[in-house]
């Protein structure tokens, strides 16, 4: 059975806000989008992500280098 994580849970895992967790889904600065929710926020539920996808986006960010940004 797959495991997800909320919304929030994915917050505290990487000490960010949820406005940011949104921004990571179109942009990073390691140029590796945030996986998709597998569950959306309907009626105000909470978005849930599949655990799995995280953990693989988290492993694919320690590699990259940060894009840099014009000055």
């Amino acid at each position: 059975m797959e495991k997800y994580l909320t919304s929030n849970s994915v917050c505290e895992m990487f000490h960010i806000s949820k406005r940011t967790l949104n921004r990571w889904q179109e942009k990073t600065p390691w140029g590796v989008p945030f996986p998709a929710p597998a569950f959306g926020s309907d009626g105000g539920t909470m978005k849930r992500y599949l655990t799995t996808e995280v953990i693989a986006w988290e492993e694919k960010c320690q590699v990259s280098e940060p894009v840099k940004k014009a000055i």
